[in-house]
């Protein structure tokens, strides 16, 4: 009682400050009501909000609600008039709230269920004066927040906010101020295979916008987990209004077209964060009833579910069931060319506000609470009609930090359902909320990633990159779109209609479908039916708006904020923007092939001979530069994501050293760009073959090279390795393509091919140059042909060896991770575990090296078992069984002659592998020396 105490001793030093001011012979400004018959009571020195505040003051609150009600009836008829004086219109519903409000608590020690009705009421009074206030604020004032204190009102932003706070927490202390859930306890994953549900979207962003890739990814990801439809649209059937309405008019067709028996409207700028919950257990949870059978089923009367944040109803997010009371609710809120409700700041908002709640000044006035929750079911009776159930915001609309800390929205945090970025954009900048976005995705990849299998972490963290592939036309295939029923083992093939884009010629469908259509059949994810349809091409508006509230105004004391140290914090630990340029790329995968290895290539050639030694070398080149593409081509058609390597190699080959989404191995493909400032570096080894031309000690020399191989099978196929190794840069295949601009397949391959061929280049002097010098005496690793005796050597030798002691972090890095991958099977540890089992590892590592180091002589058999183990493995088994997978259900798409050849690649890969393990072994252990 005391907060409403100081209130009404507030209102009224108002009300006597404005008695003593009067209005008429002050001179109106644009936020005044206009000097008309029809504000004549509002803008005399008596105003109605002054005479029935007063009556509030006086606990009458009878005559406070008839009398406002009758004002209103005056002010709102019109309704398009009724906004010359809207901000008149927010005081009378704002004292009429404070009536409610002040009438509840005169009834709290006497009947809480009668005072918990009241301040029901009270609360949407205020949620509609918010309405009415912000159009004042935004539309006729100045965006300031000062001047609504000089009005004919003691009204403020700020002040309503902390009304409406009061009032909130006034409800919350006996339960929650929506309607009381139906089945409390339902499961989370709760799923009724006899309703259809439909996702709804709209995404209208600018061309290169990162949201819409993300978003609907997320979408997908989510619809194909439970089954249900996504519909997404991104052309406004009527451009002349804001984006916003395209909501109305698109959930209205649908609703019409009865796709689904519940259509869920979800923001394009919104995520579903917890996978493992279902909108089945959202719409049980509020509005489920026990049939007579005694199973739970879905009430008759319920058709909509809406929430509400700190402020006043948002439709972000909200369920409709397909029916003619939908529809027709649907076109009256959607209303004509003349509404009002139109360019209203907070567009479709307030006119469903008004709708549900704009007459209850009326019907509401003559209530006594006492008598009525005598009889009613619940205390939100005859709030809001009673086919509408209202939720709390927690249940499937929690906000961004950005946007709760300025009004006091539910807080999205780890466990709760929803995501939505309302608001984000018009209080921060540009750049961060594009890095929130992608980091939020990264967030919720992760959160999941205990609900399904390996696989699906992998097309998760792929998912939903934003990126240039020029104009495609992509079919949908219903294993990820699921036109097979839930009981059904058959999955069949659709395809989803798409138009053409208005502004790019780009047909989109949707993004995720065949990586999720070759998951299922592999086996790696098991999911429910579920069917995508797209209804328009992904459309390059002008606008950047996003679908959000403007709900970031401030009080009179501030100003709206701008991006801050908060905004900052709240996206650490997320990935750059691609920067990476085809000339730079291209120097990071050539000097990830170019390095001490390729001095072991003339060493190969010596025991294979001329023939196969050029034969092999240009023939891995090749096939490398295909298993390159078929990389890049899965990069592109996943739609790499900054980290998506990590999952990647973690869980399909995690021996493979490289990774990313480690700041650690990002850092260090940093350092290397920035040391290979031009490919003119890449000839730095080239001069330690030139040396070995011109300062070749001779005497060493052997004449007679051969044509053919000069030793037996086995021996060459022990060396065969050291070729296939040579070109091995496929680790960093998916990081180059990831760091690329504007990456294109035709991009991608541009880098691979001058990748191999400025190795190619670089490998053919390396290998035969020592060869034509020293013949079969040539060593494992060339330059030891060299005399110490030459400075020139020396430097060459001093050079290596710095060269390799600087590498060998980079060797560690990817191999521990690798390692802590498969100890941990991905799950993240504390800090303090983790740094625990670095240390562990790190020593290991670098004693096992240390050993082999020591105790090894021949680079011969290091090289051959490296280019067997990471050479045959990642540059030709991997890559092409992973393109195989991806692939396998759209081989007519990807073509049949890349599909085959890769296949046969794969084949040849897994079938020399034992061989050449046995030439090795036949070679360097059973008969070494031979």
């Amino acid at each position: 009682m005391a907060f409403w105490r100081v209130f009404l001793a507030w209102l009224s030093a108002m009300v006597c400050r404005f008695q003593a001011q009067g209005t008429v012979s002050q001179p109106m400004r644009n936020f005044r009501c206009p000097l008309t018959p029809k504000w004549t009571r509002v803008t005399t020195p008596e105003p109605d909000v002054n005479t029935y505040s007063r009556s509030i003051q006086n606990l009458d609150f009878t005559a406070a609600k008839q009398g406002l009600r009758d004002s209103l009836s005056r002010a709102l008829d019109p309704l398009n008039e009724a906004f010359d004086c809207s901000i008149g219109i927010a005081s009378a519903y704002r004292v009429l709230a404070i009536g409610y409000a002040v009438g509840g608590e005169a009834l709290d020690g006497t009947d809480k269920i009668a005072a918990r009705r009241a301040y029901q009421i009270a609360l949407r009074m205020m949620h509609v004066g918010m309405n009415w206030l912000t159009h004042a604020f935004v539309v006729k004032g100045k965006n300031d927040g000062y001047w609504i204190d000089e009005s004919d009102w003691p009204i403020t932003i700020q002040q309503m906010n902390d009304e409406q706070t009061a009032i909130q927490n006034a409800i919350l202390k006996s339960g929650p101020h929506g309607h009381t859930p139906t089945w409390e306890e339902v499961p989370s994953d709760f799923r009724d295979h006899n309703i259809s549900i439909a996702i709804v979207t709209m995404c209208d962003y600018p061309e290169g916008h990162v949201l819409p890739r993300y978003s609907l990814s997320n979408k997908e990801l989510y619809s194909n987990r439970h089954g249900y439809t996504v519909i997404a649209e991104s052309k406004r059937d009527d451009p002349s209004r804001p984006h916003a309405w395209a909501k109305i008019s698109l959930m209205l067709k649908h609703v019409k077209q009865q796709t689904a028996d519940w259509l869920l409207w979800f923001d394009c700028d919104t995520y579903f964060m917890d996978l493992s919950r279902t909108l089945d257990s959202i719409l049980y949870k509020f509005g489920s009833e026990v049939s007579s059978d005694g199973r739970r089923r879905v009430r008759d009367d319920f058709h909509m579910l809406i929430q509400e944040d700190h402020a006043m109803l948002n439709t972000g997010v909200f369920f409709v069931r397909t029916s003619d009371w939908v529809a027709s609710m649907l076109t009256e809120v959607y209303g004509g060319s003349t509404s009002p409700w139109i360019n209203h700041p907070w567009w479709e908002n307030a006119a469903f506000s008004h709708w549900f709640l704009g007459s209850n000044y009326q019907r509401l006035a003559n209530e006594n609470h006492i008598e009525f929750m005598r009889e009613a079911a619940s205390d939100m009776d005859g709030i809001y009609p009673e086919k509408v159930i209202v939720a709390p915001q927690v249940d499937f609309n929690s906000y961004h930090p950005i946007t709760s800390r300025i009004f006091q929205h539910d807080t999205w945090e780890p466990g709760k359902f929803v995501l939505a970025f309302s608001g984000v954009q018009q209080a921060s900048s540009p750049t961060v909320v594009s890095v929130l976005y992608g980091n939020y995705y990264r967030i919720m990849c992760r959160i999941n990633k205990d609900l399904f299998s390996p696989l699906w972490v992998l097309e998760c963290q792929m998912s939903g990159v934003p990126h240039d592939t020029g104009p495609r036309q992509q079919s949908v295939d219903s294993a990820a779109l699921g036109t097979a029923t839930a009981t059904s083992d058959t999955i069949n093939i659709t395809t989803a209609s798409s138009m053409t884009s208005i502004t790019s010629s780009l047909s989109y469908s949707s993004p995720r479908s065949s990586i999720a259509a070759s998951l299922a059949t592999s086996g790696g994810l098991t999911r429910r039916s579920s069917r995508v349809s797209t209804m328009g091409g992904l459309k390059r508006s002008a606008s950047s708006t996003e679908d959000a509230t403007a709900a970031t105004i401030s009080d009179s004391k501030s100003k709206v904020l701008d991006s801050s140290e908060d905004d900052v914090a709240a996206a650490e630990g997320s990935v750059p923007e691609p920067t990476g340029t085809i000339l730079s790329l291209w120097t990071v995968l050539s000097k990830t092939m170019i390095g001490v290895g390729m001095l072991g290539l003339a060493y190969s050639v010596s025991r294979c001979g001329w023939v196969i030694g050029i034969l092999a070398i240009i023939i891995s080149a090749l096939a490398s530069l295909f298993t390159l593409h078929l990389l890049n081509r899965c990069a592109l058609m996943l739609e790499v994501v900054g980290n998506m390597l990590e999952p990647l190699i973690s869980r399909w080959i995690p021996i493979i050293p490289e990774t990313i989404g480690s700041f650690a191995t990002r850092a260090i493909l940093i350092l290397i760009c920035v040391a290979i400032v031009s490919p003119v570096c890449f000839w730095s080894l080239l001069y330690v073959v030139i040396i070995g031309i011109v300062y070749s000690d001779c005497s060493k020399a052997d004449e007679n090279t051969t044509v053919w191989p000069p030793a037996n099978f086995w021996t060459v196929m022990g060396v065969l390795p050291i070729i296939i190794m040579s070109f091995g840069c496929h680790m960093n295949a998916f990081l180059v393509t990831d760091d690329l601009k504007n990456r294109t397949q035709k991009r991608v391959d541009i880098v691979s091919t001058a990748a191999i061929a400025t190795a190619l280049v670089i490998f053919i002097p390396a290998m035969v140059f020592p060869y034509v010098t020293f013949g079969y005496n040539v060593e494992a690793l060339s330059l030891q042909n060299l005399s110490v005796n030459y400075v020139a050597v020396q430097i060459g030798y001093l050079a290596l060896a710095v060269s390799d002691v600087c590498s060998f972090p980079l060797q560690v890095f990817p191999c521990r991770r690798s390692l802590t991958v498969l100890l941990t099977r991905g799950k993240e540890l504390k800090p303090k575990a983790e740094l625990k089992l670095r240390v562990v590892l790190t020593v290991c590592i670098v004693l096992i090296a240390l050993v082999v180091a020591i105790f090894v002589n021949s680079l011969g058999v290091t090289f051959s078992l490296l280019g067997l183990i990471g050479g045959d493995c990642t540059s030709f088994i991997m890559p092409c069984y992973l393109y195989c997978m991806l692939t396998k259900d759209k081989i007519k798409e990807e073509g049949r002659v890349t599909w085959y050849t890769s296949a046969v690649v794969f084949v040849i890969g897994v079938v020399i592998f034992p061989i050449c393990l046995y030439g090795i072994i036949y070679t360097d252990i059973l008969h070494p020396g031979s």
